[in-house]
């Protein structure tokens, strides 16, 4: 899960997510950056590589559910 309001769209998630869930669409000169997930629940390792490298903490991993 990710906090917008904490999140300062530094890209480092999008860099350095091995399953490549982060997207940063180009912006155009003047508006804000914008970061988007791709599909996190399905695809998503929970590796933390991207809650580690995060600068603001604005990461957090949610536990994926147990399905039996």
């Amino acid at each position: 899960a990710v906090d917008n309001i904490l999140c300062i769209k530094c890209r480092d998630c999008v860099d350095v997510c091995p399953e490549n869930l982060f997207m940063s669409p180009p912006t155009p000169i003047g508006e804000k950056r914008k970061l988007d997930f791709i599909d996190p629940e399905n695809k998503c390792t929970q590796c933390g590589l991207c809650v580690d490298i995060c600068p603001t903490n604005a990461l957090k991993i949610k536990s994926k559910k147990n399905i039996t």
